[in-house]
């Protein structure tokens, strides 16, 4: 009896994986060549990148990855936040799309990844290497891993951050907008527009 009650919760625990309070991420340095174009930089991240996703994103599932963002962006040097950001919501639309999840969200997060992207591109730091984060669960499974992150250059960092602030507020303003025509998903519009407003505390200055 013990035997299958044991083979049960190992059964159980990549489902639940997503609620695990996570731990703080764990750093390494990739081996990584900087992309000379971001299509180059998109196809490869897609490839390299290992995550632990429910099969359907749900609006569970959209809130519980961007609670996982968070933990993991939070962590980095404030040189790579932007970039964190960037890579995650763009990992984050291409899972929405592949589960056929709303489109309404995935265009918007995909667009607030191009435009994060472009502040990091405009403000890059070719010099400092680049890192990749992993956000562990207590029991040591990966619930995020993100694609190398680039560093802005140190004297263009709070100007990075307002920029990438601006980015997330017409995020915001986008769900909200698509929130107050009345349809359905008016509640899950709501509650991933302010998840995402909480992420912007990654990009107040010091």
């Amino acid at each position: 009896m013990r035997m299958a009650t044991i083979l049960c919760w190992l059964a159980a625990t990549p489902v639940l994986a997503e609620d695990i309070p996570a731990d703080e991420p764990q750093y390494e340095s990739p081996s990584f060549e900087r992309p000379t174009t971001r299509e180059t930089s998109d196809a490869s991240e897609d490839s390299r990148e290992e995550r632990t996703f429910l099969p359907t994103y749900n609006a569970t599932a959209i809130l519980a990855r961007l609670g996982q963002i968070q933990k993991t962006c939070e962590r980095v040097e404030e040189e790579y936040r932007v970039d964190c950001l960037a890579r995650t919501y763009r990992s984050l639309a291409n899972d929405i799309r592949n589960s056929r999840g709303d489109s309404i969200v995935q265009s918007t997060l995909m667009e607030a990844a191009r435009k994060l992207d472009d502040v990091v591109e405009s403000n890059l730091d070719v010099e400092k290497q680049a890192i990749r984060a992993h956000l562990m669960s207590p029991l040591g499974q990966k619930l995020l891993s993100t694609p190398p992150l680039r560093a802005v250059r140190a004297g263009m960092v709070d100007a990075s951050k307002r920029d990438a602030t601006n980015v997330l507020e017409e995020a915001q303003t986008t769900l909200l907008r698509s929130a107050s025509d009345g349809s359905s998903k008016a509640l899950v519009y709501q509650r991933i527009a302010a998840s995402i407003g909480s992420n912007k505390v990654l990009l107040r200055s010091a």
